[in-house]
């Protein structure tokens, strides 16, 4: 459906985005400055305002995901058997999703325009202490073609290229801060695979929230 987390993260194919192409010189400083004020809250703000989707990150409890999980569990079979959707059910019991979705160019481990700005965006929600208490899971996921263990080392191959690549724009984060990364293949697809369009939206590594509050453990004098 045409929900605004669903157009952020570019799995609704029916949206056309807007890109703002800067010219190979210096620009002008009015410019700099525009494109700068781009990125900050108040100019998204604005854009939703005007009845657009804005590209501040949106999050969604991943219960509010049910038709995705009913066509996985109605494609299960040989190559997604019952333990993989376990697996997978187990991490999204009581997570949400983030908005943030990485995909990458066609036949290349090079993420695409808007994932690298994704990317900037995520490292900054990061550094600002956005996901305290929530342990953040790079989740990978790939089509339908192919060999189901091929395709399950694929995803999670991309999962870690993409947190390798948000560790090199954020040098200043530590290993601590960095999210897990996890691979689930074929098994929750986004759409049908049978188009060229299905199966690239089914090539993406998704971003999910799950509540940690884990904290560290001091110890107690004994009275």
């Amino acid at each position: 459906m045409p929900t605004p987390l669903a157009v952020k993260a570019e799995d609704y194919p029916l949206a056309l985005p807007v890109v703002l192409l800067a010219a190979p010189r210096r620009l002008p400083l009015m410019t700099r400055e525009f494109l700068d004020f781009l990125r900050t809250p108040a100019a998204q703000a604005v854009v939703a305002a005007n009845g657009y989707i804005d590209r501040s990150a949106t999050r969604q409890p991943m219960t509010a995901d049910g038709l995705r999980l009913i066509n996985a569990i109605q494609g299960a079979g040989e190559d997604v058997k019952l333990a993989d959707l376990k697996r997978l059910v187990g991490l999204m019991d009581g997570a949400d999703r983030l908005s943030l979705t990485f995909r990458f160019e066609d036949g290349s481990s090079t993420l695409d325009a808007q994932s690298r700005d994704n990317l900037t965006d995520l490292a900054q929600l990061i550094a600002s202490g956005q996901f305290r208490n929530e342990r953040m899971v790079l989740a990978g996921f790939s089509d339908g073609s192919g060999a189901a263990e091929a395709n399950l080392a694929l995803s999670l191959e991309r999962a870690a290229r993409v947190a390798q690549e948000l560790a090199a724009i954020a040098p200043d984060l530590g290993p601590e801060a960095l999210p897990a990364i996890d691979g689930f293949g074929e098994a929750l697809p986004m759409a049908c695979d049978e188009t060229a369009i299905g199966r690239d939206l089914n090539r993406r590594v998704e971003l999910w929230l799950v509540p940690d509050f884990a904290g560290p453990v001091t110890e107690v004098d004994p009275l």
